[in-house]
């Protein structure tokens, strides 16, 4: 039972869990990322592109790029710089092999639990179900048992007919839990929820509506840095990320939050040389042969987290049924301890009596878990509701700087305006070259050769007739 308390604990955990902040994959090569890795830690973690080229940890075109990818994978850690003399500067922790071998430990451990999380969830599901139906047959079979020994063999006759027809008054069958469609296949609503899903919405939750929020995030990065001309700025990425609240009065980013959108969409960092502002330039992006989205570009919303999607009615009844619960266990634990009377005892003997105290345990812990774990959950759901609502507005209100830019913001957007790269997607070049003029080209040929091949068959004919 303790194993079976930590796995339903372990699974409501695995839910209403807030995210803070985009952190994408940001892969470097193996061969490379290790002589980089020990050319800024050589360096004491301050250095350029130009600094790691010349050490020979990479070539100076991917040295920016390398460097871009491992201040990502390092997030706060890591900063960017623009010296006096215009110079990108990096600076990492003088320490940066164990920095990174910390954060890629994490994200190991993160992914194992993001891939258990299935397996969990289904055996939390079963284990839930499978015990509720028990605790409930169990209970009443304790009382059954227990009130017979008092009252004689007709009682514990009718109360045993009850509590074998006792568990059908809750609707589902125990087996049912096997077949109940998972959170992971697709999200469930309140029409579509019968009595025990509700339950188990009311225990654990519905799962996190902002699982995808990472995949969303890159998305409308992209549109907006296509929009842009494939060139933005910090406050330009900023309304689809989740920063956390600025004290400067002009909102000015931090680069590194916006590190992990530029490695991941392969981006490069640039700087102006009028305003020595950082520009991000995304060659590749906006070369790319899809369009723009129709999205309204503003900035991106979250969705709110409710404690559960069950309706109000099925909520209380799965309330109803978890005080129930846990009063036949309490009764159950108080007739096999400081209840028993003599009658009792000689009739279930001592080894009975120790039965039934061994089974009374876990059937109270079981409804005390049925109770506890909604109450947890419901503080711990409002308060990720609030973040949500607060990174929700926080986006707002950096969308809202983008219309009405300072003076320091409005000098960044025009650089970045200035170094937008020339070539634009969206399909609207002429196509140089497409291996369909290979198919083209065959195709007239073989229509010609039939055409000499009829135009011979008819001088033939003709010679023939003369």
């Amino acid at each position: 039972m303790p194993r079976l308390l930590l796995l339903l604990g372990a699974t409501a955990h695995a839910f209403v869990a807030p995210r803070t902040r985009l952190r994408p994959q940001a892969t470097l090569k193996a061969d490379t990322s290790a002589r980089v890795v020990d050319a800024v830690e050589e360096l004491n973690g301050v250095v350029t592109a130009g600094d790691v080229a010349a050490r020979g940890a990479a070539p100076l075109v991917s040295a920016e790029r390398e460097l871009l990818a491992l201040a990502a994978r390092l997030g706060e850690e890591a900063t960017l710089d623009v010296r006096e003399d215009g110079a990108l500067t990096f600076k990492f922790p003088p320490k940066t092999k164990r920095a990174l071998a910390a954060v890629d430990g994490k994200e190991r451990w993160l992914q194992r639990w993001e891939s258990t999380k299935p397996t969990l969830y289904t055996l939390g599901r079963t284990a839930f179900g499978l015990s509720l139906f028990a605790s409930l047959a169990v209970g009443a079979a304790l009382l059954a048992t227990l009130s017979a020994a008092n009252e004689g063999e007709q009682r514990r006759e009718r109360r045993s007919s009850n509590v074998y027809w006792g568990p059908s008054i809750w609707g589902p069958s125990p087996f049912d839990v096997f077949y109940y469609r998972s959170y992971y296949d697709r999200p469930r609503s309140q029409g579509e929820m019968n009595f025990l899903e509700a339950v188990y919405s009311y225990v654990f939750g519905d799962g996190d509506p902002n699982a995808d929020v990472d995949k969303k995030q890159i998305a409308a990065a992209a549109d907006a840095i296509r929009k842009s001309g494939g060139a933005v700025v910090a406050e330009q990425l900023a309304p689809y990320l989740a920063l956390p609240p600025s004290e400067n009065a002009d909102d000015i980013i931090e680069e590194g939050y916006v590190l992990p959108v530029v490695a991941a969409l392969d981006g490069r960092a640039t700087v102006d040389d009028e305003t020595g502002s950082i520009v991000y330039v995304f060659d590749d992006l906006v070369r790319g042969a899809t369009a723009s989205s129709s999205s309204d570009g503003g900035a991106l919303a979250e969705k709110d987290i409710q404690f559960s999607n069950a309706s109000q009615g099925q909520l209380a009844a799965a309330g109803v049924l978890g005080v129930a619960n846990l009063g036949v266990a309490a009764a159950a634990v108080f007739f096999s301890t400081v209840g028993v009377t003599p009658a009792v005892v000689a009739s279930l003997g001592p080894g009975g009596l120790a039965a039934l105290r061994a089974v009374a345990g876990p059937l109270f812990a079981y409804a005390v878990a049925f109770n506890a774990l909604p109450a947890a959950r419901a503080g711990r759901a409002e308060r990720a509701a609030k973040a949500v609502e607060e990174r929700n507005l926080r986006r707002q209100t950096l969308r809202a700087r983008l219309e009405r830019p300072s003076r320091r913001l409005r000098e960044k957007l025009a650089a970045a305006r200035r170094l937008a790269p020339r070539i634009l997607g969206g399909g609207g070049g002429a196509s140089v070259y497409s291996t369909a003029d290979d198919v083209k080209k065959l195709e007239r040929a073989r229509v010609a050769d039939d055409l000499a091949a009829f135009d011979d068959a008819l001088r033939a004919r003709d010679d023939d007739a003369e």
